[in-house]
């Protein structure tokens, strides 16, 4: 199953349709001119942040050819095709190649357009962040249940255990092993929002801001899930450290990953905001 391209477009398309069934945008013509920008904006702050968190997450592993701040920036900025004959990473690769699987810059790109860009028919602020919760958390439903049914593999943690959904085995010439199946977790948290906003939304409390509450529950679990991912801590190639991968932090832990770091960065700044307020 080639799920790169279907489950991808599959969950975009249906992010979109629950997004004007939330805005009720059909026969108002104001309204459709207002959704359209939104969309664009939404879309371009999108590209933007996604990308720049990439180019954060992948200097590290283009220093560890250069060895030097000004050269890696130079070679992930502006060595588009990067060196695939020495496996080097350029700027092309990261932005187009990687997967997505983190949904902060989707997030953060709400906020950033609603903020900034007052819409007149779209309602007010907190109920329109509000609406986006249900269409984000179906587009991750969709999104992972389409790994569970492939056979894509995110790199995670072997299990001692062998526990049936919540564990899978992976084939290797040497044998098998049995890993984490990331996929089902961040289903059972995109399925547990989804039913949230429903009670939510059947008791008429929308009123609340559940776009915040739903934004930092995200980022605990992320925080949370990256424990069982096999992914090397950001800062230990900055200071020189193997890229080995086959460290397995439950008894070698060090450091966080990257997406940990934005985890962390974005749930003490909602924190401290909603502090002040």
């Amino acid at each position: 199953m080639e799920f790169e391209i279907s489950p991808v477009k599959l969950s975009q398309l249906i992010f979109l349709i629950l997004l004007i069934n939330q805005f009720q945008v059909i026969g108002d013509w104001n309204k459709i001119k207002e959704f359209s920008k939104l969309l664009i904006l939404l879309k371009l702050s999108d590209i933007l942040i996604s990308t720049f968190f990439k180019i954060l997450n992948f200097w590290p592993f283009i220093w560890h050819f250069d060895q030097s701040s000004i050269h890696s920036l130079n070679t992930i900025l502006f060595t588009w095709n990067g060196f695939s004959q020495f496996e080097k990473i350029g700027l092309w690769n990261v932005i187009f190649t990687f997967p997505k699987f983190n949904l902060i810059s989707d997030f953060l790109s709400i906020i950033l357009v609603i903020k900034y860009f007052k819409f007149n028919t779209l309602s007010d602020d907190k109920i329109n962040q509000n609406k986006f919760i249900y269409p984000i958390f179906v587009f991750g439903l969709i999104l992972n249940f389409a790994f569970i049914i492939s056979d894509y593999q995110i790199s995670s943690n072997s299990s001692n255990v062998n526990i049936p959904i919540l564990t899978k085995e992976i084939l290797q010439e040497n044998g098998s092993s049995i890993v984490w199946n990331f996929p089902f977790f961040y289903f059972v948290f995109f399925a547990t929002g989804i039913i949230t906003y429903y009670l939510y939304s059947k008791k008429g409390s929308l009123q609340i801001d559940l776009f915040k509450y739903s934004f930092l529950s995200y980022l605990i679990f992320l925080f949370s899930i990256e424990f069982l991912k096999k992914e090397i801590p950001y800062f230990t190639t900055f200071l020189n450290s193997s890229l080995k991968t086959d460290v397995n932090p439950r008894t070698s832990w060090t450091g966080f990953t990257f997406s940990q770091i934005q985890a962390l960065f974005f749930g003490i700044v909602i924190l401290i905001r909603s502090y002040r307020k």
